[in-house]
């Protein structure tokens, strides 16, 4: 089985990978001797609407939630409950407009397709369909994260020296050239 992961094509069943991952050393032993009380797992895919069914609608259907693709994964945060919720709201109220007419095809249930148009779930997942073509980035997480406690730390150190942030900026950006912070910012403003 192919599982898609940021991008990258995974030859490995994601059951697999979270079993590689409780027998790993480091968590095996902070598990040792527990008991397990319950277990649940949820995979948050990345490619939220990019990956969501191509119709969302259909004679007797209606497509809601994660099933819909309706999540977005940016990195530290994870949405997909309201998504789920105001989903789950509209296709109800296109469901009660349906019953309505008396039938359930696609045609009476496209409604659900309006409603969503028109409601936060579709504009919002839309503006940030492409966040993990910045959120893959390493640099994001290493480079970015150091070159800003440098920054910090140099900015309000105490000892005598006055600094300027442009000086102190330069100074803290480590190995990250002038080139990359512009690509980086180029990428950033385009996809969030």
């Amino acid at each position: 089985m192919v599982y898609l992961s940021y991008g990258y094509q995974l030859d490995i069943p994601v059951h697999d990978l979270i079993e590689e991952f409780r027998l790993h050393p480091m968590v095996k032993r902070l598990i040792k001797g527990g008991q397990l009380l319950e277990y649940s797992a949820h995979l948050t895919p990345v490619a939220g609407i990019n990956a969501a069914p191509p119709k969302l609608y259909g004679n007797g259907y209606l497509v809601v939630g994660d099933a819909a693709g309706f999540l977005l994964h940016l990195g530290i945060i994870i949405r997909g409950v309201d998504f789920a919720m105001e989903s789950g709201r509209l296709a109800a109220e296109a469901v009660t407009k349906a019953h309505d007419l008396g039938k359930y095809d696609e045609e009476s249930l496209s409604i659900y397709g309006k409603l969503l148009e028109g409601s936060f779930v579709l504009r919002e997942l839309r503006t940030f369909r492409n966040a993990h073509k910045v959120l893959i980035d390493p640099r994001l997480y290493n480079d970015y994260v150091r070159m800003i406690n440098n920054l910090l730390r140099r900015y309000f150190e105490v000892d005598g020296t006055p600094r300027k942030l442009g000086s102190t900026f330069l100074e803290s950006k480590g190995k990250l050239t002038l080139i990359d912070l512009a690509k980086d910012a180029i990428r950033l403003v385009m996809n969030l």
